[in-house]
């Protein structure tokens, strides 16, 4: 009889002890969480560098350069200043080599690498932009973003820049 209520009292203290554990695994797995969809430094500094590249698109050639800023709950803004270089329509050829703006905002997704963001106010462009939406990925080595745009709809347009 004893044998059974040492061992009852052994198993009471267990069972409390067994469950901190259990949860103590769980909020290390929900701290792993929270730091992986914290922004690094070391993806910080690289996205807040200057990013230059192409924007192609049926036809058309765009010159990028991206200057990002981001803040600490992954939200990102910023402009893209676009030179248009090439053009399939004979209209538009005059406005080769004309520069615009445009404004953008979006989020970063450290624990993905994705960049998905859109434009927002454009710039004097002389009509040669319009809003565009990005879904774009940061490389593992942090030297590359490139991704997918809108481009009024059937998201062909590329964009890949590089620091």
């Amino acid at each position: 009889m004893r044998s059974k209520i040492a061992r009852a009292q052994q198993t009471a203290w267990r069972r409390p002890l067994i469950w901190l554990v259990a949860l103590g695994c769980g909020l290390c797995d929900v701290a792993a969480e929270v730091a992986a969809q914290t922004l690094t430094d070391r993806d910080r500094a690289a996205l807040m560098s200057t990013w230059r590249g192409y924007w192609t698109d049926r036809g058309y050639l765009y010159e990028a350069r991206l200057s990002l800023r981001c803040a600490d709950d992954n939200s990102i803004d910023g402009e893209i200043h676009w030179t248009l270089r090439r053009s399939p329509r004979q209209q538009e050829q005059a406005r080769l080599g004309l520069r615009s703006f445009e404004y953008i905002k979006g989020r970063y997704d450290p624990s993905t690498r994705k960049l998905e963001f859109e434009g927002h106010d454009l710039g004097s462009q002389a009509g040669i932009l319009g809003h565009d939406k990005y879904r774009l990925t940061l490389s593992p080595n942090a030297l590359v973003i490139e991704g997918i745009t809108w481009s009024h709809g059937p998201w062909t347009g590329r964009l890949k820049l590089i620091r």
